[in-house]
């Protein structure tokens, strides 16, 4: 992670500006892309939290394409804290890594990329509501090694990979690896499974397995996830997750979410959010979040209660 001041920042996005910019002749050439996005909103939140309007997310990608072979690059950027104008460049959600695959329907990538698991990716452009579920923070953000993957039909593709503890980089590679895989299926069912083991120390092993399953029913988009955790002696970690979103009117969808975790993080959570989603044209998107959140850290300790509210303005290109 790098620290830059909000000036030095302002040079490096004039000149990713300038390079989009010169990109659109250069993709004709060599089949180069800039995109990206910007997620600025405002957070109303409960005793618990603040009260800000921020900078909430923000990436700079860019991806070369030769033959059978791509390289990816995924710079994000967002708000330090409020009350500062300290931006963060390139921290936990960065990607770096090159591609290849095989007419055989094989391919491998090496490099630093994202995780495979859960149906909420990293980027809140990415996602239906303004942040990510409580669930997700159970989950690998970016593994740093090799990753291969196989079709094995057109509905069905296989992925494994070997990389140092995830959020690690490479640094336990050799002596605390990570080796996961995952099976995903697609139809009128799309579903994936799998789990990666870690050595956490020499006496202490943890698996993680998790779940995931979406479809089609009655105009809405429903989706379901599970996540077991179990490191060494301790309790296992369980999560599980149910969603859904429709079309309420015109441009605007209606989604409901609700998690609940037991001993993901030494407590249990239940978390429950409602929102609404309107694409006002093709590039911007308006997110509103209402979100309960009840945590109980230890057995028979009280609830700790927070509401919050989230308004963003999501602009992808």
């Amino acid at each position: 992670m790098t620290r830059f001041k909000s000036s030095a920042f302002a040079q490096y996005l004039a000149t990713a500006v300038a390079m989009i910019g010169l990109s659109q002749v250069a993709q004709a050439e060599d089949g180069s892309k800039w995109g990206g996005f910007f997620d600025a909103g405002f957070t109303l939140s409960g005793p618990q939290g603040v009260d800000p309007t921020v900078l909430r997310d923000a990436a700079l990608y860019f991806n070369s394409t030769s033959g059978s072979t791509s390289f990816t690059f995924d710079m994000p950027f967002t708000a330090v804290t409020p009350g500062s104008n300290d931006l963060l460049i390139g921290f936990n959600k960065a990607q770096a890594y090159v591609k290849h695959s095989y007419s055989n329907g094989a391919n491998w990538t090496l490099g630093q990329f994202d995780g495979i698991f859960g149906r909420e990716r990293n980027d809140t452009v990415d996602l239906f509501f303004a942040n990510q579920g409580a669930l997700y923070a159970s989950q690998p953000v970016t593994n740093t090694g090799i990753g291969v993957g196989y079709d094995l039909s057109k509905t069905m593709g296989v992925q494994v990979y070997a990389s140092g503890s995830n959020g690690e980089g490479t640094s336990s590679l050799g002596d605390k690896p990570e080796f996961g895989a995952k099976l995903a299926m697609s139809g009128d069912y799309n579903i994936g499974v799998g789990g990666y083991y870690q050595k956490v120390t020499d006496t202490t092993k943890l698996l993680y397995t998790n779940l995931t399953v979406g479809t089609k029913m009655a105009g809405m988009d429903l989706g379901f996830e599970a996540t077991y955790a179990k490191s060494g002696d301790s309790d296992a970690g369980m999560g599980f997750s149910l969603n859904g979103t429709t079309k309420v009117m015109g441009d605007i969808e209606g989604g409901i979410r609700a998690q609940y975790l037991s001993k993901i993080a030494d407590f249990k959570e239940m978390e429950l959010t409602a929102g609404l989603r309107q694409k006002m044209g093709q590039n911007l998107t308006v997110k509103a979040n209402y979100t309960y959140d009840s945590t109980t850290a230890t057995d028979g300790a009280t609830a700790v209660t927070d509401h919050s509210g989230v308004i963003a303005a999501v602009y992808g290109f």
